[in-house]
């Protein structure tokens, strides 16, 4: 699948992006669509980079019900920032 994106701006200029697969294999202000790309007009759009959320709470998995019953800061301070420091990175 190949896409471009049309008329988006990216730091106040109109610019077009091109993705090929999972690739982007063109961008700036004289990119075209190829043959049998899809098209996207993004007239009046910004162009950003893909935004990833890094932040888990992934250990915090292994703590589920343990004092939920309890109000946030007294669960926090009192359940499981306590458990939270004797975990190892091997346990995360």
């Amino acid at each position: 699948m190949s896409l471009t994106v049309r008329n988006a701006q990216l730091d106040g200029a109109a610019v077009a992006l091109r993705v090929e697969a999972d690739r982007i294999v063109a961008l700036g202000a004289g990119v075209e669509p190829a043959a049998g790309d899809e098209v996207l007009d993004a007239a009046g759009m910004a162009l950003l980079p893909g935004l990833v959320n890094g932040h888990t709470h992934a250990a915090m998995t292994l703590m589920r019900g343990y004092g939920g019953d309890l109000p946030l800061m007294k669960w926090l301070q009192d359940k499981i920032f306590p458990v939270e420091a004797k975990l190892t990175a091997d346990d995360v």
